[in-house]
């Protein structure tokens, strides 16, 4: 980037997921201080990796309902235009990941409950996708999507844009970034929200990275905790 220049970052999503919320988060805040221009793409983890056999029995329990928020942003996105999905998904997001919202008992069930617990929340979207719709003067009635499976096919097309490059890359999670139009990356994955001079810091860093297609993976050299461990926020 030199000069007055916009990096262009396309941004994959899956609102239900804690982990990309954090890293949206932080784009946010190093595009209050780097010139970016973000596009939010919904995405759908169940519906990417519901079918594969090494999806352990106990997460199947979660195909269907995983599906219900990405659905709603799917719609958001076709329906209203991209330039409402951003607002959308901080609007949504808050509700759920933030302390205080929709999956905060999550992080205190113990794992043998978890899927339970999740099971139980998911049932109880309907009325923060609807808070989050008036939030941002969206149509009520695009609630209804999270139970209309026809949005899957748009999902797994929105999987199909993500940028493979040289290497044929496949979309493996999210989020997953493109930086101008590259070959995208699964990540950054965070443990928290990196906010003011950090979260520019990052921002370089990682730009430098993405930008190179050779760089394929970083990883520290330990077992990923849960979320639950990490700070909110």
């Amino acid at each position: 980037m030199t000069g007055g220049t916009r990096d262009r970052v396309d941004f994959w999503f899956d609102p239900l997921c804690g982990w990309t919320w954090l890293a949206a988060r932080w784009l946010v805040e190093a595009a209050a201080v780097r010139p970016l221009e973000i596009t939010w793409h919904p995405m759908g983890l169940s519906v990417l990796n519901g079918g594969l056999e090494e999806v352990p029995a106990e997460r199947q329990r979660l195909h269907e309902p995983a599906k219900r928020l990405a659905r709603v942003a799917a719609a958001v996105r076709e329906r209203c235009g991209p330039e409402v999905v951003g607002p959308f998904y901080t609007a949504l997001g808050s509700r759920l990941h933030e302390p205080g919202g929709l999956f905060g008992p999550m992080r205190t069930a113990s794992d043998e409950e978890l899927t339970d617990v999740r099971l139980a929340l998911l049932d109880r979207v309907g009325p923060v996708v609807d808070a989050a719709l008036a939030e941002v003067g969206l149509p009520a009635d695009l609630v209804t999507a999270k139970d209309e499976p026809e949005w899957d096919d748009w999902l797994r097309a929105s999987h199909e844009r993500v940028p493979a490059g040289r290497y044929r890359r496949r979309v493996v999670g999210a989020p997953t970034l493109s930086l101008n139009g590259g070959p995208a990356v699964w990540g950054p994955v965070v443990a928290e929200v990196v906010r003011g001079e950090r979260a520019v810091r990052l921002w370089d860093a990682f730009r430098v990275l993405v930008a190179e297609e050779a760089f394929f993976e970083l990883k520290r050299a330990v077992v990923r905790p849960s979320l639950r461990e990490f700070p909110q926020g």
